[in-house]
């Protein structure tokens, strides 16, 4: 080299070269053996005792490749200067007039930063001990490098090496100087680049003493081949069930790990992606529902709640939840048709329904639940059995009840017969109400009523608690429970009659307004809350529950009057009548000791303990269990904080390990998540994984299940 631009040329490209997860593994002094201070004749002399000692056979653990390589840095001036920097500086042969704590203090900087990158190497999957453990050496690292950074003579111990080593002048100070602080928390930013869960290395980057600038652009640099597979994904042709199984299980990981890398909101281009990717998912499920001849209106809504979990902007939130609320439309309208259909054609009219569907059709204009209609005219026209959706379990826009969860049969709430033909689009305006005759639901004139004079119909699911029939009242049968969809007109006698079921009240599942917490912690919350009521009358044990709980159409996230709440009610066990005489009596507010037995491993998340709640007593994760749960704010052994969905349907066994590793890595970013959740020192995330057969079944959702408690067990009081 033969001038001071070309040497500071070099020196960058060094620094770039070795900064990384190896750089001091790699170092050319660590390698050797020698002394940063070391000599020509002195490096000479080593060089030729490790060719000595590799001749006679010894130093066989020594790559001669990487020796070779070692030496030659260590004779070019502008290298051997980097690799200088980067080891160690106390010797008692050093011959700079530097004060000897900033030789002391130097290296314990090189020591802590070796230290964590070793122990980081070793650590892949942490748990919560060795998370902390972590932390502990990269801050140490940090504040020992801050240090060394923050003193004037640092600067002037390189000068003095710059003179010593001749062939450099002092202007190679300056590209040292100016990116070393850039090249000391590469490593930390390629490995969060590179792992499954970033965001613990990415928060441990930003406390180096770095500008924030120069470590944006380094976390921006790793970020881009993520962006690109995420681009890709994104591009990628495909009919809409392809394009939202590539978003789940390609594009969705990467989101992660680019939250991670970002905090999410606050990076524009991660944003962009997450909307982009809700919006596609959004355009899916549109397509399915305008082309598929049977509805299948759960993928629909399935595709539509992962993408309302993706969107961070406020528009596309907004979008997919009219969509979400659209759909629900769509299929209590083909609900009523198909249904009117049937009774048309059992009456011989089928002519009349034909002629209907084609006048649907055409109005349908090939938008939403066209498909479903060609489908139906197919039928009729080849005398096939009406059929128009591929699931019919769908939510009414009001509430929904335990009875019909558990039987997985949903009914509709009636409405006038309006195909919404724009669903998604925003195509013209609705089509006229259009029947095909009479029929024995509200969708039509009512007809006369059946219901015996005795009983006395009450609202048990109004806007307001205060609005509903009181805690005690006694329900006439199990058909008048199910039949009254909205529970504005349950029937009801006196409870010195037989009776089907007792309201035993009506509890809060959250604050209103408060945002939607979705429909499986919904389910759970009224489970948990109306088995703690059942459990505080403490009747026989041939005695259950039900419930009302809302859809999230109706629920209040402001600007309205529903109180966000459940109502809870006991029945028998076989749902016989009970005798006459109230079984269960007014005990005002749950006692916060009182528990209801949950399971922690159901075959549907919604069937679980809820988010946020207790579990009592200690309990070993080798099965999945049923367990007593309580409010976190009694003394309790762990906390539920969530059950992280590990692999969508269908995904074939990944092994032990890796399902393993999937899950502690799940939960971990769940506690980091949650504000409410204290981990840290003395506290660990346990685990429960779904076991192998359950990918034998298709039909599940592969989660975990998350519980922080103390690390030595002991309970905790809130």
């Amino acid at each position: 080299m033969s001038g001071p631009d070309e040497h500071n040329a070099v020196v960058v490209a060094e620094l770039g070269a070795i900064a990384g997860r190896e750089m001091y593994q790699r170092n050319a002094f660590r390698v050797t053996g020698l002394e940063t201070e070391a000599d020509a004749a002195v490096v000479r002399g080593r060089q030729q005792w490790i060719s000595a000692a590799r001749s006679a056979g010894m130093g066989a653990d020594l790559d001669a490749d990487e020796v070779r390589d070692a030496f030659d840095r260590i004779g070019d001036a502008p290298r051997r200067l980097v690799h200088e920097l980067f080891w160690l500086w106390d010797s008692p042969k050093a011959t700079c007039s530097c004060a000897r704590s900033l030789h002391k203090d130097h290296d314990v900087a090189v020591r802590a930063h070796s230290a964590a990158l070793d122990r980081e190497a070793r650590l892949t999957a942490p748990d919560g001990a060795g998370r902390r453990e972590l932390a502990d050496l990269w801050n140490t690292a940090a504040r020992a490098w801050s240090s060394v950074l923050g003193r004037a003579d640092l600067w002037d111990h390189v000068r003095h090496r710059v003179h010593e080593l001749d062939s450099l002048d002092a202007s190679a100070l300056e590209p040292l100087r100016s990116e070393l602080p850039a090249f000391l928390v590469k490593p930390l930013v390629e490995l969060a680049g590179s792992a499954e869960d970033p965001a613990r290395l990415a928060a441990i980057a930003r406390s180096w003493p770095v500008p924030s600038h120069v470590l944006d652009d380094a976390l921006k640099s790793v970020s881009e081949p993520l962006f690109q597979t995420v681009r890709s994904q994104l591009d990628r042709p495909g009919d809409p069930a392809a394009k939202v199984a590539g978003v789940r299980d390609t594009v969705l990981p990467l989101l992660r790990r680019l939250d991670g890398l970002f905090p999410r909101g606050q990076n524009r281009r991660a944003a962009g992606a997450h909307a982009e990717a809700a919006n596609m998912i959004n355009d899916c499920a549109r397509e399915l529902v305008s082309a598929s001849a049977l509805l299948d209106d759960a993928a629909a809504r399935e595709w539509l709640n992962l993408a309302l979990s993706i969107a961070d902007d406020d528009t596309t939130r907004q979008l997919i939840t009219k969509s979400l609320t659209d759909l629900d439309k769509l299929v209590e309208t083909l609900d009523n048709v198909g249904e009117d259909a049937r009774r048309q054609l059992a009456a011989g009219r089928t002519d009349a329904v034909r002629d209907v569907l084609r006048r649907l059709l055409v109005q349908a204009g090939g938008g939403a639940g066209s498909g479903a209609l060609a489908e139906m005219l197919a039928q009729v026209e080849n005398q096939r059995p009406l059929v128009w959706r591929a699931d019919p379990r769908t939510p009414p826009t009001q509430g929904l009840s335990a009875r019909a969860l558990r039987s997985g049969v949903i009914g509709t709430f009636a409405v006038a017969v309006v195909l919404a033909i724009g669903w998604m689009y925003g195509v013209g305006p609705t089509p006229a109400p259009v029947r095909l005759g009479t029929t024995n639901t509200a969708t039509m004139p009512p007809s006369t009523p059946t219901t015996p004079a005795g009983p006395k119909p009450a609202t048990l699911f109004a806007e307001r608690m205060s609005d509903n029939a009181p805690a005690g009242t006694c329900l006439a049968t199990e058909e008048g429970w199910d039949d009254s969809e909205d529970k504005s007109s349950v029937p009801t006698v006196s409870c010195d009659e037989p009776h089907w079921g007792e309201v035993l009240g009506y509890v809060r599942l959250a604050r209103a307004p408060s945002r939607y917490p979705g429909d499986d912690q919904v389910t759970a919350l009224a489970g948990f809350h109306c088995g703690r009521m059942l459990e505080h009358q403490k009747l026989a044990e041939s005695h259950d529950f039900d419930y009302v709980i809302p859809v999230r159409a109706s629920w209040n996230e402001g600007g309205e009057v529903y109180q966000n709440y459940a109502t809870c009610v006991a029945v028998s066990m076989d749902d016989s009548l009970m005798a006459a005489g109230r079984a269960t009596e007014p005990r005002g507010p749950v006692p916060g000791r009182v528990t209801t037995v949950m399971s922690l491993y159901a075959a549907k998340i919604r069937d679980n303990a809820p988010v946020g709640t207790c579990v009592r007593t200690e309990r070993s994760f080798d099965t999945m269990i049923s367990v007593s749960v309580l409010p976190c704010s009694q003394p309790h052994w762990g906390k539920i904080i969530g059950y992280p969905v590990l692999y969508g349907k269908g995904k074939k066994w990944p092994g032990l390990n890796a399902l393993v590793a999937k899950a502690r890595v799940a939960c971990e970013r769940l506690a980091d998540a949650r504000s409410d959740v204290k981990y840290g020192i003395g506290y660990s995330i346990n685990y429960i994984r779904p076991l192998k057969r359950v990918f034998a079944d298709k039909s599940r959702v592969r989660y975990a299940t998350c519980v922080l408690t103390r690390t030595d067990n002991r309970l905790m009081k809130r």
